[in-house]
């Protein structure tokens, strides 16, 4: 019995979906600049098996994140929220297409 033959699957390569949409290239430098001041994988790591608050907020103490009033956790979350109010407002205003900010808002 002859095999069929299978296409060969390149998958360095992707299909064709359209035409190339060059539309956020800014967009995407911009977020991988912000990238690189993210907290690494490993500090994370520890800060999620840290004992205590005190510790976790330790870990912070030579990054940006450092938490600069103490160790509250009243200002932990006043931190966070700020932070999460700042990347919502930047996505605003780095999608280009106003359809999608909607859904993410829904």
């Amino acid at each position: 019995m002859a095999q069929a033959e299978q296409a060969i699957l390149d998958f360095f390569t992707y299909p064709p979906v359209g035409d190339d949409d060059w539309r956020y290239a800014f967009q995407t430098a911009q977020v991988r600049i912000y990238e690189m001041g993210l907290l690494s994988r490993a500090t994370l790591l520890d800060m999620a098996n840290a004992d205590s608050l005190e510790r976790a907020a330790d870990l912070l103490s030579g990054t940006e994140y450092a938490l600069q009033a103490g160790r509250d956790f009243a200002l932990v979350e006043q931190v966070l929220q700020a932070r999460r109010t700042a990347v919502r407002t930047l996505f605003v205003e780095l999608m280009l297409d106003r359809a999608v900010v909607e859904l993410f808002r829904a």
